[in-house]
C-alpha cells in the first residue's frame, strides 16, 4: 500500500509542476507521463502481490487479493489503452511540425516535442 501512496503523491507533484507556473497549462506531454508513471506503479503493485514468497491461501484474504490482482489487471489494461491514445505513433514529419508561445509540436498528433 505505501508504494500507491507514494504514486499518488508524485502524480500530484508532476501536475502541480504544471499548474504553478504563471499560463501554463498541462500539456499532452506531461499527461502521458502522469498516465506512464501511474501504470508503471500499478504493474509492480500486482507483481509485488503476485509473489510466489507471498502464499495468501484460499481463504477470505487469498480470495481478496485474487480479486485485487483481477482488478489490477483491468486498470493496467484500461491504462494501456488511454496511454496508447494519447501518445499516438507519429513520427512527427518536419512538414507537421509548428511553434507556438516558443513550444514546437506536431500539428498531426498535437503532441509537444
Amino acid at each position: 500500500m505505501d508504494t500507491w501512496r507514494a504514486s499518488e503523491q508524485e502524480i500530484f507533484e508532476v501536475s502541480n509542476d504544471c499548474t504553478q507556473e504563471k499560463n501554463k497549462i498541462m500539456t499532452s506531454k506531461k499527461a502521458v507521463q502522469i498516465v506512464e508513471m501511474l501504470l508503471e506503479r500499478k504493474i509492480r503493485h500486482k507483481q509485488d502481490l503476485e509473489k510466489p514468497e507471498n502464499d495468501w491461501g484460499t481463504d477470505a484474504v487469498g480470495r481478496l487479493v485474487q480479486t485485487k490482482i483481477t482488478s489490477l489487471s483491468n486498470e493496467i489494461g484500461w491504462l494501456q489503452a488511454l496511454k496508447k491514445e494519447m501518445a499516438p505513433q507519429c513520427k512527427h514529419p518536419k512538414k507537421m511540425q509548428d511553434m507556438c508561445k516558443g513550444q514546437k509540436y506536431c500539428m498531426n498528433c498535437n503532441m509537444d516535442l
